[in-house]
């Protein structure tokens, strides 16, 4: 099962860490890589743009890290995104392909103005200022 990373805004870098391991569940290292790709919706074609991948992570066997910067013009707002590991090798056993996470762009967040039908404004020291009569 994936991972939920949650919704971000467009522009917002995502990151997630996964780990690998051989068939007895001891850490292991990737021999080949493989890709770190995203699928956007339900479309077949990923995209790497925007996509580093760090294996062994602070160099920890068998823990990578990825990160995936959403401001291309792959990543819109009302979308699903899935991160995914095609191609890789590890302890002998290939290929190994894995879903790593999922997220959305801008697709959960409330539009607080539509709903209220206010403006609201923070204000330098914080507060929100607003008209506020229609909670009474």
């Amino acid at each position: 099962m994936s991972m939920g990373l949650g919704d971000f805004l467009k522009g917002d870098l995502v990151e997630a860490k996964f780990s690998t391991n051989d068939a007895a569940g001891q850490s292991a290292s990737r021999t080949t890589p493989g890709t770190v790709a995203v699928y956007k919706d339900a479309l077949t074609v990923p995209d790497t743009a925007g996509v580093t991948d760090t294996a062994n992570f602070n160099a920890i066997v068998g823990i990578h890290h990825v990160t995936v910067n959403t401001s291309g013009a792959f990543y819109v707002p009302g979308s699903e995104y899935q991160i995914v590991l095609t191609g890789a090798q590890i302890a002998g056993i290939s290929p190994v392909v894995s879903v790593i996470g999922h997220f959305s762009i801008e697709h959960r967040k409330a539009d607080v103005d539509r709903i209220l039908g206010a403006t609201l404004v923070e204000s330098s020291a914080g507060r929100i200022a607003g008209n506020f009569d229609f909670f009474y």
